[in-house]
């Protein structure tokens, strides 16, 4: 909802508000003003419900000292869609019997109700939450966290099981399966961080869920080691019982070891260490370095290649080692989003047919230029790797035009992929229409036709 929307709705419900005053002269204005606010269900403020409240209280059936226990019966009555009852309703104990058997609680007592503070040390405070409106409310952020400006939604961990509505609900039920699966959230009294934690005994430790603030997903032993005291609750007792590896990694690399020890781990021949290591909070960027030009694995170089403390140094270097060998490595490294035009235009000079996947995320990257697209397409051997630079929004109408131009020697993937693109203009696609091959006419229809927003045939 925008601010504007929401300053006219609060305009509206104001000047109906002055309008049921008017039409009362007989009950002081602040009375009513007690009754709207302190009897009337939270979502719903209308003026037939505010003047159902204010018939009870003419025949006396209602004072505003009693206008929270009515508003109780009142929510209940509107949560399930059986406001259409009221007419029948002219005293307290009939709202009453109107409402037994239903929640009669408000949505805030709902979701305290369904929210369990566990015991924990004093370092973290850990909450179970039984509900998806728990969920919601788990996610929100404490104003001085870090991440607190940079998830989708500022203050709010972008966790799907919390997202709002019919959507966060089917979520959260999968995750947890409905329920019997805990959903924990452990929150870090001093760096005030969140993490989400789904308790789940059939997932493996690549596969279980827990996640940061912006979703990043994180191994039993991350979040044992950057939160120490976990070890000593029910969540710590789930990964002893289900993930045995984890404790066995913070016997030997716990929260306290120093960057040595992190850099012995890593260096070592303990496959499940080297990869716990790289969450290590003494890890820096000198550990990072190591692996990324000394470890042989390519799943280990992922891990460290997506840490959060890597910088363009790191990608550089990858980027310069030519092995062979390490083509999957630099594929990934030029598609991060440090790399730099200047990466960019290192890796389209090499036009090798082992370099074509890592041209490929050269040319699609934010940072590649129109000059990069102009040179790759005059000048790259594949047309794979060409088809790719229509894929970066910043190709121009001239890039498209050059490739569809009668005198072009582009194939017929580059052509269709050009005619994909969303600069793609009727230009263009008479051009097309004339080519010799039946499917750059056929995707030049079908660009035409979404051009004109017709149905393709």
């Amino acid at each position: 909802m925008s601010f504007l929307t929401s300053l006219l709705e609060q305009y509206s419900i104001m000047e109906s508000l002055d309008s049921v005053i008017k039409s009362n002269p007989a009950i002081p204005e602040q009375t009513i003003r007690d009754y709207h606010q302190h009897a009337l269900p939270d979502n719903n403020k209308s003026d037939k419900l505010l003047s159902h409240v204010l018939k009870l209280h003419k025949t006396g059936e209602i004072t505003t000292d009693r206008a929270a226990e009515l508003k109780t019966h009142l929510t209940a009555l509107h949560l399930s869609n059986q406001l259409n009852k009221i007419s029948s309703l002219k005293t307290l104990d009939d709202h009453k019997n109107a409402t037994v058997g239903m929640n009669t609680n408000t949505k805030k007592e709902n979701i305290d109700a369904n929210t369990k503070i566990l015991p924990s040390p004093n370092d973290i405070i850990l909450k179970q939450h039984l509900n998806h409106e728990s969920a919601v409310k788990g996610a929100m952020l404490h104003p001085e966290n870090p991440m607190y400006t940079k998830t989708r939604e500022p203050g709010k961990a972008q966790w799907c099981l919390s997202v709002g509505g019919e959507t966060g609900k089917a979520h959260y039920d999968n995750y947890t399966e409905y329920g019997d699966y805990p959903l924990y959230t452990i929150h870090d009294k001093k760096t005030k961080r969140t993490t989400a934690f789904v308790a789940d005994p059939t997932k493996d430790k690549d596969d279980i869920e827990i996640r940061d603030e912006k979703d990043t997903q994180h191994t039993p032993y991350h979040v044992l080691v950057n939160n120490p005291s976990l070890e000593h609750t029910v969540v710590g007792d789930f990964i002893k019982r289900h993930h045995p590896d984890a404790i066995e990694s913070l016997r030997k690399l716990p929260h306290n070891a120093s960057e040595h020890d992190v850099t012995k781990a890593l260096s070592g021949n303990d496959y499940n260490l080297q990869i716990d290591a790289l969450s290590h909070p003494a890890i820096n960027s000198d550990h990072l370095m190591s692996v990324l030009k000394h470890n042989t694995n390519p799943e280990i170089q992922l891990i460290a290649l997506k840490h959060p403390k890597i910088d363009n140094s790191h990608i550089t270097t990858i980027l310069n080692d030519k092995n062979p060998l390490n083509g999957f490595i630099r594929s990934r490294a030029v598609a991060h989003p440090l790399a730099s035009e200047s990466n960019i235009t290192d890796v389209l000079a090499d036009k090798s047919d082992d370099s074509k996947q890592t041209r490929i995320n050269a040319i699609k990257h934010n940072n590649a230029t129109v000059d990069h697209i102009t040179d790759l397409l005059a000048n790259d051997p594949s047309d794979i790797v060409k088809s790719a630079a229509f894929a970066n929004k910043k190709a121009t109408a001239d890039h498209i035009k050059s490739v569809l131009s009668p005198n072009s020697n582009a194939g017929r993937k580059v052509k269709q992929a050009a005619l994909y693109h969303h600069k793609v203009n009727m230009d263009h696609i008479t051009m097309a229409l004339k080519d010799e091959d039946s499917a750059v006419v056929e995707s030049a229809k079908r660009a035409y036709n979404k051009l004109n927003n017709q149905p393709s045939s």
